[in-house]
């Protein structure tokens, strides 16, 4: 018995002990503790001013670890190149953050930091390497950090790439004022935004975060995503691939053609679409709701099917209607002479609308 009572005393004691460490957490979050350890993270990272010019620069090829990186318009002729250069105090996976080279050849701007050959980020903690612990995933989450973190490259009004390549690993891309004959960029943990830009061709892919265009032209691509959203605004996508994994597609005031747009798990929805050619839309789980703009109904051909949902179209059109055995899907079709849009939205698990 006494035994027993030295075993509740014992356990007794570890709980309080856990309850009032997890007390002083808690008041330590409260009080500024975390602020403290973000301070002093910065407090060990030593960070110099880099700046560089270039002139004619016809091709660019990016390959970063944990930064993020901001391109738009020259206020002149040259291309202007600003970051922050670390030393070896702040460390990921035993190299040292940020450390950038840049190096113009014959007009291909190459940028690269060291370790973004072998940098990674995982969700098994047993893979999630960050030499100088806490403090290095603090400095993620501050502002002050975040803006020595970015990579900024200007380029002249005017400027017409012939290829822009490369990878982000961790962090955020902007793309601004962009002329791009054949884009060819992926990330892995970030979301990349891309406004007032014109790819000829373009193949750009995301493994965590969102891709959004605003007032750009994609001319033939591919736009892929493991778990994010893909928006375009007041934006134009004329051939090609749209799919994401895990998440939405939205398609505001913009037009898409002769292409095909896959969700596995995320609904696809449109204000003001306006679509041309071939189209093909598959969705796994979610509603497919397409308002499209004035118009477009009297010159649509289509070819709807859900296994389960439901279909809305206007009463106004003329649709064949067709029910599944089980009755809890059905499809719609609609063929009309010289259609100028040919729409196929095949649904797994979520309905389909149509409006204008």
């Amino acid at each position: 018995m006494a035994n027993i009572n030295w075993k509740k005393s014992l356990l007794s004691a570890a709980v309080l002990a856990c309850l009032f460490g997890g007390a002083l957490t808690a008041i330590g979050s409260v009080t500024g503790g975390v602020n403290d350890l973000i301070h002093s993270a910065n407090s060990e990272l030593k960070l110099t001013k880099e700046e560089k010019s270039f002139s004619d620069i016809s091709s660019l090829n990016i390959d970063l670890a944990a930064r993020n990186l901001v391109i738009s318009q020259s206020p002149d002729d040259k291309a202007h190149l600003t970051y922050y250069q670390s030393d070896s105090n702040y460390e990921i996976d035993g190299k040292a953050l940020g450390k950038i080279t840049a190096t113009d050849e014959n007009g291909s701007l190459n940028i690269k930091e060291d370790g973004a050959d072998s940098f990674h980020i995982s969700t098994d903690i047993r893979s999630f390497h960050i030499s100088t612990g806490i403090r290095s995933l603090l400095s993620l989450f501050d502002q002050e950090s975040q803006e020595k973190r970015t990579i900024q490259l200007s380029l002249p009004k005017g400027t017409n790439l012939e290829t822009f390549t490369g990878n982000a690993f961790l962090g955020d891309v902007t793309l601004s004022n962009l002329s791009v004959k054949d884009a060819d960029f992926s990330l892995s943990n970030g979301s990349l935004t891309v406004n007032d830009s014109q790819f000829t061709s373009g193949k750009i892919s995301n493994s965590l975060g969102d891709i959004t265009l605003n007032n750009s032209q994609i001319g033939s691509g591919n736009l892929s995503l493991s778990s994010g959203s893909i928006s375009l605004n007041n934006s134009q996508f004329s051939s090609g691939e749209i799919s994401t994994d895990l998440g939405d597609i939205r398609a505001n005031t913009s037009k898409i053609s002769d292409s095909s747009l896959s969700v596995s798990s995320g609904s696809l929805n449109s204000e003001q679409l306006e679509l041309a050619g071939k189209i093909t839309i598959t969705d796994q789980l979610g509603d497919v709701n397409l308002n499209l703009v004035s118009g477009s109904l009297s010159q649509l051909s289509f070819d709807l099917k859900t296994e389960l949902g439901d279909i809305s179209l206007p009463d106004d059109i003329q649709v064949n209607y067709g029910k599944n055995d089980d009755a809890i899907g059905g499809s719609a079709t609609r063929k009309i002479d010289n259609a100028a849009i040919d729409l196929t939205v095949n649904n797994q698990s979520g309905s389909i609308k149509l409006s204008e």
